[in-house]
């Protein structure tokens, strides 16, 4: 499987040809004047933003395909880490006749014979195909009651007609049996999971979803006020000015503005507000270094904090999203989570802490920082093998001694491996799990990188609050929020 990475898409998108859209409206989009591959990025790019906003059934992740040799495929539906669809894209000016529709979907059918791993659950694997022109009428019966009619397909004699159709054009499918590819091909469509959607279709989704319309056709966009409020908010911060919403904001930007240059002194940690230097100058050597060293001890504190409180979110993330969904069902070893929690820890620490230390002092306590994520996860994996190898081995010197808890520590290293006797079956079983949980892994570290931001400020009141009953109240309701 090739797939195209996100990088690669949004370059092709940025240097196509852009059709004129006449107006953001209803009016229907020239879908056709896109070319083939354009037709297909666009439709990933509005299900890619389906997906964000949970907007795609329970599909979670879309990955657009390379587009030759791929199987009838032009994108892959992912549940969980998990194959679970995919999408065709037909460009084309007419509509869709039903043999059109039938040989598409049979063909993608015969290619499952020999490679199963294309649809691993036909009871659970939905086929989504959009096609701009739309479908005849008896297409559209088809696939609106697709089982019952792809049934009428097989008795008929259609769907046989069409796979010898196809062994003659495709070099890949003359050597298969006749009866033995109708049959697979009539079970598959028993269970299979068939939906259309037409240019009409595109047309309202792409209308709600304006950022991905702009990317393939020239258009003159109709915002909405939060988008108007995003877009104009982002621009002025290019330009160095801050377009303040929230009332903390607010509130602190009146406070700071209102303070005199000459009252203004940046001291590299902290910068001060409503002091001179000539109160500096008061305070001496040791009241200056007092004062630094009571801000670096804040600081440090809120820096060790955060560290602890992003370590603390990668158990109870990877327990709800790993261990329950496949490490409890079978389908991952518990010896993988083992090397993903310390992959996890290793990548996450680095981010939270950046701002908390100079760049030379970060790589020295994070050498991991300057590794690719194969090379670290390789790294990880042979030191946890290496434990194992020991553990095989009846060499527990690694372990405390004296060890009051040895018999517990053995059938913890026992349930880890659940049945691997042997390093190589070890790092076997991890080459298989991972594949299948790493999607999962990235998001994972992405949501709790997100939780704890890497600049974080502290700002220091004086008592005038207590004389702003409003400000007053947002921080009791602040306060309540976090006891």
């Amino acid at each position: 499987m090739i797939s195209v990475s996100q990088s690669q898409i949004n370059d092709e998108v940025a240097h196509g040809y852009k059709p004129h859209a006449v107006g953001t409206g209803l009016a229907m989009l020239p879908l056709n004047e896109l070319g083939d591959r354009e037709f297909e990025m666009l439709v990933y790019s509005l299900i890619e933003a389906r997906i964000q906003r949970n907007d795609y059934a329970s599909f979670d992740q879309v990955v657009l395909m390379k587009g030759v040799g791929e199987r009838g495929r032009d994108c892959l539906l992912y549940h969980q880490g998990d194959v679970a669809g995919l999408i065709q894209c037909k460009k084309l000016q007419k509509k869709m006749s039903r043999p059109e529709v039938m040989e598409e979907i049979t063909k993608f059918l015969m290619f499952t014979i020999s490679e199963e791993e294309l649809m691993p659950s036909p009871g659970a694997f939905e086929y989504h195909l959009y096609t701009s022109g739309g479908y005849f009428e008896p297409a559209a019966t088809l696939l609106s009651s697709f089982k019952i009619e792809s049934k009428k397909e097989v008795e008929s004699g259609n769907v046989l007609r069409i796979i010898q159709g196809l062994k003659e054009k495709y070099s890949t499918f003359k050597a298969y049996n006749e009866q033995q590819s109708l049959e697979h091909v009539a079970r598959a469509l028993e269970v299979l999971t068939v939906k259309q959607f037409t240019g009409v279709d595109l047309n309202l989704s792409l209308a709600s979803y304006p950022v991905v319309m702009s990317k393939f056709f020239r258009t003159l966009p109709v915002l909405d006020a939060t988008s108007f409020e995003a877009i104009l908010t982002q621009k002025l911060e290019e330009s160095g000015i801050k377009f303040l919403t929230g009332q903390n904001l607010n509130d602190l930007y009146k406070r700071l503005s209102s303070v005199p240059p000459e009252f203004q002194l940046a001291l590299g940690n902290v910068d001060l507000f409503g002091y001179s230097e000539n109160y500096f100058k008061f305070l001496g050597k040791e009241g200056f270094s007092e004062l630094i060293k009571k801000v670096s001890d804040v600081r440090l504190f809120l820096d060790i904090k955060a560290h602890d409180y992003a370590a603390s979110l990668i158990i109870p993330e990877m327990l709800e999203k790993l261990t329950e969904p496949y490490v409890h069902t079978g389908r991952v070893l518990p010896f993988t989570l083992n090397v993903v929690a310390q992959y996890l820890n290793k990548r996450i620490q680095p981010s939270v802490m950046s701002k908390a230390s100079p760049s030379a002092s970060l790589k020295h306590m994070h050498p991991q920082m300057g590794l690719t994520k194969q090379t670290l996860m390789d790294s990880i994996l042979e030191e946890c093998i290496e434990s194992s190898r020991r553990f095989f081995a009846g060499d527990y010197s690694g372990f405390p001694d004296p060890d009051p808890d040895r018999e517990k520590r053995l059938a913890l290293f026992e349930g880890m491996h659940a049945g691997c006797s042997t390093d190589a079956q070890l790092k076997a079983r991890f080459l298989i799990d991972l594949p299948l949980i790493m999607p999962i892994v990235d998001e994972i570290e992405r949501t709790i990188i997100a939780s704890v931001p890497q600049v974080r400020t502290v700002v220091i009141n004086d008592m005038a609050y207590f004389d702003d009953p409003e400000k007053l109240k947002r921080i009791l309701t602040t306060i309540k929020a976090i006891e």
